[in-house]
């Protein structure tokens, strides 16, 4: 992966923007939301970390590689992207500002909660999930589902391809909410006659 990645550039330009003077002292009146933002900042740059780190292990590298190694890689990168969703969240929340996953983020929640996060209680107890173990490697693994009728279907789950539509997805919402926050503290510094700043 090229570092730094854009996620990590985008961070970094949110974290200068909040602890910009008097920015910082104005959000930091509010406990809980300056709790909120900093936390969920923090969450955001670790889960990139992680996401990252799950990259850069190229499938050809010699690693120990066990059916509990392969579960540890799955369950790591669909948690990391699942946090990383939910820090994108909270950012927003913290700012006040309307956000949506959109379809591609949530498709990877639902894999995630179908796969690891609650596979034998999905949908109160009317869908029921299973990683076929000898499909498991660290690319990904196939999935099946079943209802309480006794339907079933499979899904092959690529986690390089879902990590990678997960960045496209979280740069292009950094991105925009930089954007949004630059715009409305241009409007409110004009609104009060002052230059306005970053």
């Amino acid at each position: 992966m090229a570092y730094p990645s854009p996620i990590r550039v985008l961070e970094s330009e949110l974290r200068d923007w909040v602890n910009e003077p008097p920015r910082r002292d104005t959000l930091a009146r509010d406990p809980h939301r300056w709790g909120k933002l900093c936390s969920a900042m923090d969450l955001l740059g670790d889960t990139q970390l992680a996401i990252e780190a799950f990259l850069d292990v190229h499938p050809d590298v010699e690693v120990e590689d066990t059916d509990g190694d392969r579960y540890l890689v799955a369950y790591g990168a669909l948690q990391a992207m699942f946090l990383q969703q939910d820090a994108l969240c909270h950012i927003h929340e913290a700012f006040e500002i309307d956000f949506q996953l959109g379809e591609t983020l949530t498709r990877i929640r639902e894999i995630r909660n179908d796969s690891i996060g609650h596979p034998s209680n999905r949908k109160d107890g009317r869908t029921f999930h299973f990683i076929v173990r000898v499909s498991l490697s660290r690319q990904g693994f196939d999935l099946i589902s079943r209802d309480a009728t006794g339907e079933s279907s499979l899904e092959s789950v690529n986690l390089i391809q879902l990590t990678t539509q997960q960045q496209d997805a979280i740069t292009a919402a950094l991105s925009q909410l930089l954007s949004t926050l630059r715009r409305t503290h241009a409007q409110t510094m004009s609104g009060h006659g002052e230059q306005p700043g970053r």
